[in-house]
């Protein structure tokens, strides 16, 4: 603080100032503690927080700066409120300005008043949806072909009985189930003959496929 003192004697009320915390933030990305960000996590904009230490003041500037795949790189601001000061970190929605981030490895960082440069939270884009997986039937032996390593989700309706397996996709995308001994409940072979089998395909990312459809008694 500081006072001015006139050749009288009188002492002015105090001023004081208070330096900018110019230190690096801590941040995080929640939506991609999974590495991945995918279609629906993207939506709405990707979701950083960022750690707001003390001597950080509401009207502060967060700069928050995307580097994409191929060069792509842009800059967001955000102006601290008081109850994010209060809070201990503000929560950003990064927005890409051209409508849609590109695929592949990205990274974040941010800096609040040109100060220091956080650490870079990286993480991987990909927004595509697995196509549906293609089915074909030997006997009782399904056979998947689909994204390789992604989770098929496996169900038969039953008209009110649901028989549900889930397996992974290998390398090559491809997986089996024994549609009799293979699911959450055995099935008999006329069960089989009137039902019709459903498969998804949910990506590492977390995408999901349309389903595919196989009915059983006219395979």
């Amino acid at each position: 603080s500081v006072t001015a003192t006139d050749l009288a004697g009188n002492v002015s009320a105090s001023a004081s100032t208070f330096a900018p915390n110019l230190s690096a933030p801590v941040i995080s990305v929640p939506e991609a503690l999974d590495t991945y960000i995918n279609a629906a996590e993207a939506a709405d904009g990707i979701q950083v927080r960022v750690g707001l230490a003390t001597g950080v003041r509401a009207g502060d500037t967060v700069t928050l700066t995307y580097t994409g795949t191929g060069g792509y790189s842009f800059n967001q601001t955000h102006t601290v409120t008081a109850a994010e000061v209060t809070a201990g970190a503000a929560v950003v929605s990064v927005v890409p300005p051209g409508g849609s981030f590109p695929q592949g490895a990205a990274s974040v960082t941010a800096h609040i008043n040109n100060g220091a440069n956080s650490q870079a939270a990286n993480f991987t884009v990909d927004t595509i949806a697995p196509t549906s997986p293609v089915l074909s039937l030997a006997g009782n032996l399904l056979t998947i072909s689909s994204e390789p390593n992604s989770q098929l989700t496996v169900r038969i309706d039953l008209g009110g009985t649901v028989a549900t397996a889930t397996v992974t996709a290998n390398n090559a995308g491809l997986a089996s189930v024994n549609l009799l001994s293979g699911l959450n409940i055995n099935l008999t072979w006329d069960q089989l003959l009137s039902a019709q089998v459903t498969v998804s395909a949910r990506d590492q990312a977390g995408n999901q496929s349309n389903l595919a459809a196989l009915g059983l008694g006219t395979s």
